[in-house]
C-alpha cells in the first residue's frame, strides 16, 4: 500500500508515538504481527536498540528469552528491532517491563524534538484542523479521524486478538487502545448517523477515506470544501426564457422555498434529459436572490473504497452544514443514483435500487432548500421518497418552439447572427429534436470551424447528423413529406363523406378557439383498410395542407416489456403531440387496442384503458390506422369522430393512378387488362414504378405484368395467413 509523505512530518511522528504509547499501555494480549513495532524504528532514529534491551532487562531474562522454544517468543539480538520487541512482548514475564521502558522512552523523546505544539503549523495538522472545522468534529471524533488516517497510511498497524482478518470490531478496539478511551465512547462516534460516517470521513467498515489523503498531505491547494460543493458559476439564463414553465410553476415554487416557517424544502425536477432542468434551477436561485451551490460528483477513487452514491450523500450534508440556509439553495444534479427507485420486471415483480432509508433520512433533515435533478421517470421513484418532496416539476421533451428559442439565444450570446437567418433557424429547430446541450455544442464547433455562408447549413447537417446517430434521434423527416404527385383523386373511400370534407372539418377544429366551444367533439380519425390503400399517405397530405407537424408512433414503438411501461409511453406520446401542437398518428393501432374480451393479462386491459382515457382528454388531432379493424376493442370505435375506410381501387381509380404514376395514357386494350387485375392499391403502383425505375424503355405492357404479379402475391399471402391461423 502506498504511503503518503507530507512536506514535513515531525508532528506526524510525534502523534504516532503518542498513539503507540497508548496502545502499549492498554494492550495485554499477544502480538501476532511484528509490524506493530514499526513505529519505534521509523520515528526514533539513531537508537541502539540492542543496548536499550540490555539496559532494561537482566542477563538472566535475556538468556531465558533467547532459549524460548516458541518461534514467536524466541529473542534473537541479531534480528530487526520490530522482531526483537515482538519476541520480548510475547514472553509474558517480560511484557510489563517492556511496556514501562517503551512508554518512558516515548515520554522522554516527545520532549524534544517532537513536541507537538512546536509543529502544529505543519501541513498535516493544519489540513486536519481544516477537516475538523469542515466536518464540525468533536475533539474525540477528530482524534479518531487522525488515528484512522494513520492506519490507512500504514503509520499504525492494527493488532487484533485473534490473528485473522481484521474486522470493523477489531478496528474499534484498536482505536480505543490508541486513544486511551473507553470502547463505548469510540463506538458511539462510529454509529451510522455519526458525522464521521455521514460525511464519509470513514466508510461503513471504519476505514479512512483515502481520497482525503491527497488533501491532508498538501498535494492539493484547493479548500477541502471544493471537493464536496462549489458555488454555481455558470451564466444564468433570463427567467422569462422558460415561458410556460414559469407561468405554471414559477411563482408557486418561489413561495414554497421562501415560506416563513423554518422547515426543510426539497424540490424535484425530473423528466427528459437536456430539457433545461439545471439551468432552470440556477435561474430560480437568482430570482430568489439566493447563493447557489452545486453538490460535487464523485472524484476519481482509485481503490474504489467509497461508492459514488455515498460520496454524494456526504457532500450534500457537508454543503448543508457549511452554508447559510436562509440565503442559499443547493442543487443536486444527476441525482438518479441517489434516489430510491423501483424497477418492474415483465413478471410484475419489484426490484429496489438505491438506499431508500438513507435518502429519506437526508430529505427529512436538510436545512437548506434543495433542488434534486433527475432523468428518472416519476413512476420509477419509490412512493415513500416521492411523498417527501414538497414540489415537483416534470420537464417534457423540448418543443420546436422551445428549441427555436434555444437556437436564437445561443446564436445571440455567441454573436453568430451573420451565420444564420430565420429560415435556417426554423429548419434546425424543426428537424433536430435534440437537447439544449447539443445545440450549444454544435454552435461552438461552427464558431471554431468558421464555415462560409453557403457552407453553414451543410456543416450543421454534418455535425447534427453524427449526434443524432449516436443518440438514436431520428432525422428522416423527409419520410413524412407527402409525395409530389399525391392527390386524393382516385382513392376508393367507403362512406358518404369525401376526404376533402374531412380535411375541412379538421382545419375547422384546429382553427377554433377551444375555450369558446367547451362541448365541441373530439377530433379522432380512424383509417382502416388493406395495406397500401393510402392511409399513411393521407396523413402526410393532411399535415402538409394544414402546415402541421405529424408525430408518428407505431404500435410497436409504444409497447414495453415492463408492467406500466406501455401505459407511460402512450401517455407521453399524447403529451408530446399536445406540446408540439402536432397531429398524433398511431400507425398499426390494433397492436395497442385489441379487444379486451380476448385479453389474457391484466396489462393488456390497462393499456387499452390508458389509450381510451388519453383519446377522451386529448385537445388535438389524433389519427389511428389499422389493417385489421375487426380486432379493435368496441369501446375505441366509439371514440373516433370519423371512421374512414380505404379500399382497393375501383376501375376508375386504377386508371387515374396508372396514368398519373407512369405519366402515360392507356389504350382501350390496356385499360381492359388493367381492369381485370383485382385488389390493386395505390401502393402497388408506386412499388412497380420503383421496380422499373432503372429499366430503359419500360412499356405499359411491362407495367401491367408487374401489377399482375403484385395482385397474385396478395393471394399467396392471404392463403398462407389463413393456414397459420391469422
Amino acid at each position: 500500500m502506498k504511503n503518503y509523505k507530507t512536506k514535513s512530518d515531525y508532528w506526524t511522528k510525534g502523534k504516532r508515538l503518542i498513539y503507540f504509547s497508548n496502545f502499549i499501555k492498554n494492550h495485554n494480549s499477544l502480538i501476532n504481527d511484528d509490524d506493530v513495532f514499526d513505529v519505534l524504528q521509523d520515528t526514533i532514529e539513531n537508537m541502539d536498540w540492542v543496548k536499550f534491551i540490555h539496559d532494561n532487562f537482566s542477563k538472566n531474562a535475556i538468556n531465558r528469552m533467547q532459549k524460548n522454544h516458541s518461534f514467536h517468543s524466541r529473542l534473537d539480538l541479531d534480528d530487526s528491532p520490530k522482531d526483537m520487541f515482538t519476541a520480548i512482548w510475547n514472553n509474558l514475564f517480560a511484557r510489563k517491563t517492556l511496556k514501562k521502558s517503551i512508554i518512558k522512552l516515548i515520554d522522554n523523546y516527545l520532549q524534544a524534538p517532537y513536541s507537538l505544539k512546536k509543529y502544529e503549523k505543519e501541513v498535516f495538522p493544519t489540513r486536519f484542523n481544516e477537516l475538523k472545522k469542515t466536518f464540525d468534529l468533536t475533539e474525540l471524533e477528530y482524534e479518531i479521524a487522525v488515528a484512522s488516517s494513520f492506519i490507512s497510511l500504514n503509520y499504525l498497524t492494527i493488532q487484533d486478538d485473534h490473528g485473522h482478518e481484521t474486522h470493523a470490531e477489531d478496528k474499534v478496539i484498536f482505536l480505543a487502545k490508541c486513544l486511551d478511551r473507553d470502547y463505548h465512547e469510540i463506538s458511539a462516534c462510529l454509529q451510522t448517523n455519526s458525522k464521521l460516517l455521514r460525511f464519509r470521513c470513514l466508510d461503513d467498515d471504519f476505514d479512512f477515506n483515502r481520497e482525503l489523503c491527497t488533501f491532508l498531505s498538501g498535494f492539493s491547494e484547493e479548500p477541502l470544501t471544493n471537493s464536496y460543493f462549489k458555488v454555481a458559476a455558470d451564466e444564468v439564463l433570463p427567467w422569462d426564457f422558460y415561458g410556460n414553465l414559469i407561468e405554471e410553476h414559477g411563482d408557486f415554487v418561489k413561495k414554497i422555498i421562501n415560506r416563513p416557517h423554518k422547515s426543510n424544502v426539497n424540490i424535484l425536477l425530473y423528466g427528459t434529459p437536456g430539457t433545461g432542468k439545471s439551468s432552470f434551477a440556477q435561474s430560480l436561485a437568482q430570482q430568489l436572490n439566493r447563493k447557489c451551490y452545486i453538490v460535487a460528483q464523485q472524484k476519481n477513487n482509485r481503490d474504489k473504497s467509497d461508492s459514488s452514491v455515498d460520496f454524494r450523500f456526504a457532500a450534500l450534508q457537508i454543503c448543508d452544514f457549511q452554508i447559510e440556509p436562509e440565503k442559499s439553495i443547493i442543487i443536486v444534479d444527476e441525482s438518479d443514483d441517489m434516489l430510491a427507485t423501483t424497477s418492474m420486471s415483465f413478471f410484475g415483480m419489484n426490484f429496489q435500487n438505491g438506499d431508500k432509508g438513507k435518502l429519506n433520512t437526508v430529505l427529512d433533515n436538510l436545512k437548506t432548500p434543495t433542488i434534486w435533478i433527475s432523468n428518472t421517470p416519476a413512476q420509477a421513484l419509490d412512493e415513500s421518497s416521492r411523498r417527501r418532496f414538497d414540489y415537483s416539476i416534470c420537464f417534457k421533451p423540448l418543443t420546436a418552439l422551445q428549441r427555436k428559442s434555444i437556437w436564437e439565444n445561443n446564436i445571440k450570446k455567441m454573436q453568430m447572427e451573420p451565420f444564420f437567418n430565420t429560415d435556417l433557424i426554423d429548419f434546425c429547430a424543426s428537424r433536430y429534436e435534440v437537447s439544449a446541450g447539443i445545440i450549444t455544442k454544435v454552435l461552438t464547433n461552427i464558431e471554431r470551424l468558421t464555415p462560409s455562408g453557403n457552407e453553414v447549413k451543410s456543416t450543421i447537417e454534418k455535425l447534427m447528423g453524427q449526434h443524432c446517430e449516436l443518440l438514436e434521434i431520428p432525422t428522416d423527416n423527409d419520410k413524412l413529406q407527402v409525395a409530389k404527385d399525391y392527390s386524393l383523386d382516385g382513392l376508393n373511400i367507403k362512406g358518404d363523406l369525401p376526404l376533402n370534407t374531412i380535411v375541412g372539418a379538421v382545419r375547422k377544429f384546429r382553427n377554433e378557439d377551444a375555450s369558446l366551444a367547451p362541448d365541441r367533439p373530439r377530433m379522432n380519425l380512424l383509417l382502416s383498410g388493406p395495406p397500401g390503400t393510402g392511409k399513411t399517405e393521407f396523413v402526410k397530405y393532411l399535415g402538409s395542407v394544414l402546415n402541421t407537424k405529424v408525430v408518428v408512433k407505431m404500435g410497436s414503438d409504444l409497447l414495453n416489456m415492463y408492467v406500466g411501461g406501455t401505459e407511460r409511453n402512450i401517455k407521453n406520446a399524447f403529451a408530446q403531440a399536445e406540446a408540439e401542437k402536432a397531429i398524433l398518428f398511431l400507425d398499426e393501432i390494433d397492436g395497442l387496442v385489441q379487444n379486451r374480451a380476448n385479453a389474457n393479462r391484466s396489462w393488456e386491459v390497462t393499456q387499452v384503458n390508458e389509450l381510451l382515457y388519453q383519446m377522451e382528454n386529448f385537445n388535438g388531432v389524433m389519427i389511428g390506422a389499422t389493417n385489421f379493424i375487426q380486432n379493435l376493442d368496441p369501446a375505441i370505435m366509439r371514440r373516433f369522430t370519423f371512421k374512414i375506410g380505404f379500399d382497393y381501387l375501383s376501375n376508375e381509380g386504377k386508371k387515374i393512378f396508372f396514368e398519373r404514376m407512369f405519366n402515360t395514357e392507356l389504350t382501350a386494350d390496356e385499360l381492359a387488362a388493367l381492369n381485370s387485375i383485382k385488389n390493386l392499391a395505390p401502393g402497388d403502383f408506386r412499388t412497380v414504378r420503383q421496380a422499373l425505375y432503372y429499366l430503359e424503355n419500360s412499356s405499359n405492357t411491362m407495367r401491367l405484368d408487374y401489377l399482375r404479379q403484385e395482385s397474385e402475391a396478395k393471394k399467396i399471402t392471404a392463403k398462407v395467413s389463413k393456414n397459420i391461423g391469422f
